[in-house]
């Protein structure tokens, strides 16, 4: 048996030639358009979700972008783990090892000082 003598070939061509091109509904134009209701108000909402959706995307490009305060409180948060290892290694001398992490502590408050300032912007 070939393939194209197939019984099952063969029904699914004569069934192909029984579906209906089905063509998208074309938007209507001329003054018939401009006057009906729909038209006047579905071009005010797509302008509407054009604008809604360019906001949005510049809104999400902003928040992208490294701001100063992000990159000192980076910094801030670097020294405060840098401090608190070195404030372990130094758990013999107690005065030290409190001066250290008091410090540590510090820049993780500034950390989050300037975590909360670039928030606020």
């Amino acid at each position: 048996i070939s393939v194209a003598t197939h019984p099952e070939i063969q029904e699914a061509k004569v069934d192909s030639k029984k579906i209906v091109d089905r063509t998208p509904l074309q938007k209507e134009t001329g003054p018939q358009a401009s006057q009906s209701p729909e038209g006047r108000h579905g071009d005010g909402l797509e302008r509407a979700m054009t604008d809604l959706a360019d906001e949005l995307r510049s809104a999400r490009m902003q928040r992208r972008e490294l701001s100063a305060s992000q990159i000192v409180a980076g910094a801030c948060q670097g020294l405060a783990i840098l401090l608190a290892v070195l404030a372990l290694l130094q758990l013999n001398d107690i005065g030290a090892f409190a001066r250290t992490i008091t410090f540590a502590g510090l820049f993780q408050l500034m950390t989050i000082a300037f975590l909360l300032f670039d928030w606020r912007r």
